[in-house]
Order: C-alpha cells, then structure tokens, then sequence
C-alpha cells in the first residue's frame, strides 16, 4: 500500500490526527516507505484538511441483505442524512434508512463529520398514507387536459333510449416490452397511442346510434404496476417504462383526455373504475383524483366505489363488471342474484363483463358462456405481450370493444377496434 493511501485510509476510518501521528511505526511496516516523521505528519495535516466529500458505496457485503447499500461518507460538508440523500443523489422516494452511525471530530475551524448508513429500497409498508396523499397531489397539479380533436360539436342526445359501453380492459399502463424480445414493442407512448385511438374509433361509431349516455369503464389492470417498488397488489416484479411518479401522472392525463372527449357526444359520462390484479390500489388512487376534478361536473359520474363488483342498469339492461380474477367459477348468476336483487327482478337482459385474460372469451372457452340468462364476456385488451406471456406461449388478438344497449331491446350492436 502507497503511503498516501495509507494515510487516506486511517483518515477515513475517522481517526484523529494525534490518534494517526501514534501509528508512524504502524505506518513505516505496512506502508513499506521510508518518510520521515515529519514529512508523515504533514501529509496527515494536508489529507484530514482538505475540504472534500469521500463516499464509497458497498452493495455486496457480508451483512447486507438484497436490495440494500451501504454508504459512508466522511467529510467537512457532510452533516445530516438530507446532506447524505442530497451527495449521493439517492432518491427517497426508492431508499429508505435501515441504520446509521454518526460522529464528528476535529475542532470548531476544521470540523470533519463520520455518517455510516445502510438504506433498504422502499416497500409498500414503507410508504406512508400522507406520501400517497402527497403523490396523488403533485399528480392532479401536474394534470394537462388535452383535447382529442374531433368533428363533433357537443350533442345532448335525450330521446334515442341508448346507451354507449366503452370498456378498454387490462391497458397495463408502464409496462416495457421489447420487440427482439417478445415480439412487441409497448410503452407509455405507444399505450397512449392506442388508447387514444382506440376511444375516438369505438366513439366515433357508437355515435351513429345517439347514445344518451357513455359508460365509460376503465378495466382492471389499467395500471401495469401497482406502487413505486414496480410489482402487482401481489408483489410480482414487472417491467417498467419509467418511473412511477411519471407513470400515474401520464395515466390521469389519458383518463382525463378520454372523459373530456367522450363529453362531446352524450350529455351525460359514467366512469366506472374496476381494480384489477395488478393495479388494486393505484386504480383506487386514480379514482380520487377523477372524483376531485369531477366534483362539480353535472355531465361526468365517477363511480369509485371500493367494491370490486359493480354493476349498472339501464332500462330493462343489468350490466356487472369485475377484474375476473376473483369469482368462483360458475357463480355469477347466484353472485348477481344476490347483490342487486331489485335490478336482477327487473332486467330482461343480463350480461357481466369481465377481463384478465387479455382475450375474448370465444377464444379461451370457444364459445359465449350464456346461463340463466346470463351472458358472461371476458373481453379482450390492447396490451402488447410482455416477456412472461412469450415465454409461456400466450397469443391473443390485440383488440377492444364497445358495446350500444337500448333500454327496451338490450344490446343492438358490438363494436371493435383493432390497431
């Protein structure tokens, strides 16, 4: 070892100079140089003088654990864990501190200060209820509405008894995938694109029957990840375009877009909000948002309900919607029966609609599952494939649909979009 790294070391190591000037012959041994005492003491006074920031950073330690870091800083102008946070450009939204040792030296002209912390990546437990208040905050600030140009002048259509569904299922918002990969391209960019598309082609064809009012339901899983560590409700690990400040603020912006365009052809807009898999708690979050900006609307219903089941009638039509992950197999029927006796009563046509599966369910199941009445849907998604589904095999038509419901003679058509 060099005999300034020598010295550098024990600087580092927080020793005092006096404690240093006592190791000389210590340093003549493992130093294997011939400085005189004199020389090695000046160069002591002129390393622990010099005002400059020494940090290292250790990730594979015998004590640390994954997805930790050690990082010690010993310097003038390193005080606080801000200061720390702040030097090291660790952002705390991600690290959180596990432990630290301070301590400081020197004297009141030439202070030096000693930080050792460890930081552990955030987790869900780590994030408290006022930074979620905070994040949806700094989100609605942040919103720019765009307007989706179209033809249409605003319409208030109030004798055509029909109603225009347009549920965009399992969008999976932020999720990367790579083409040399998975076969696709997908990310933020391009699942704006096609949603965007998306909702004015279905819009713009429902039009033609005078819809009364738009149902606009945001599918399970609009959200590809459901908190900042970029895993599900579960925990899963998933892929992500960018970060999640950036994901949910660009995702309220779409929803915002959609609802402002939707305005223009139906005098009134129902959002309904449907928590999926893997965005259970962002969706909800979302939904709060939606309800501030709407709260003085009298054209836009947010329907945020905690419920993972929702259901919506029009006329002699009962509509039921959820992820489609959850329910017993078979046991819609009774479950509908059940929760919404007096529309159940009343309705002539039945249908739930649900998503997951990223696929019509003619395509999973053959055909349309039709039980008591009941015509149960699994509808399709615009998701591109990730690396998981190529590896497993999965293959699904990118596509969405729309659907028109008169109040007296159920559903008139099916409308599709394919990119």
């Amino acid at each position: 070892m060099k005999a300034y790294d020598w010295v550098r070391k024990k600087v580092e190591e927080g020793l005092s100079r006096q404690e240093i000037y006592s190791l000389y012959d210590d340093f003549l041994d493992e130093s294997n140089s011939e400085m005189s005492e004199s020389a090695f003491k000046r160069t002591v006074r002129r390393l622990s003088e010099k005002d400059e920031i020494s940090q290292e950073f250790y990730e594979e330690e015998d004590d640390l654990e994954a997805g930790e870091k050690r990082v010690i800083s010993r310097s003038h102008n390193i005080k606080t864990l801000d200061d720390l946070y702040l030097y090291n450009e660790l952002d705390k939204n991600i690290w959180v501190p596990k432990s630290i040792k301070t301590s400081h030296w020197g004297n009141d002209k030439n202070p030096m200060y000693s930080i050792n912390a460890v930081f552990k990546q955030k987790e869900a437990e780590d994030i408290s209820f006022e930074e979620k208040k905070q994040a949806i905050a700094e989100a609605v600030q942040s919103i720019k509405i765009n307007e989706i140009r179209s033809k249409v002048k605003k319409v208030n259509n109030k004798k055509s008894g029909n109603l225009l569904e347009i549920s965009l299922y399992d969008h999976h918002f932020g999720q990367l995938s790579w083409k040399n990969e998975s076969g696709q391209d997908y990310d933020i960019t391009i699942a704006s694109q096609l949603y965007n598309e998306a909702l004015i082609n279905l819009t713009e064809s429902g039009s033609s029957y005078a819809p009364e009012k738009i149902l606009f339901v945001i599918g399970g899983d609009f959200f590809n990840a459901n908190s900042s560590q970029n895993v599900t409700f579960a925990g899963t690990p998933q892929v992500e375009d960018t970060r999640w400040q950036k994901t949910f603020s660009e995702g309220v912006s779409l929803i915002l877009d959609g609802i402002e365009y939707l305005r223009k052809f139906a005098g009134c807009v129902e959002v309904l909000l449907i928590q999926g898999n893997h965005d259970f708690e962002r969706l909800f979050y979302l939904g709060v948002v939606l309800e501030k900006v709407y709260a003085k609307a009298k054209d836009v219903i947010i329907n945020n309900s905690p419920k993972t089941r929702k259901y919506f009638s029009w006329g002699k039509v009962l509509l039921g919607f959820s992820h489609g992950d959850a329910e017993v197999k078979d046991g819609i029927p009774l479950i509908m029966s059940r929760e919404v006796k007096e529309c159940w009563n009343e309705a002539k046509y039945i249908e739930f609609h649900k998503g997951h599966f990223h696929k019509t369910k003619k395509r999973i199941f053959t055909t349309v599952d039709e039980e008591f009445g009941i015509i149960e849907r699994y509808l399709p998604s615009l998701t591109a494939r990730d690396d998981w589904h190529f590896r497993k095999g999965y293959i699904s038509t990118q596509e969405s649909q729309s659907f028109v419901w008169n109040k007296e003679k159920g559903n008139l058509a099916i409308l599709k979009f394919h990119p």
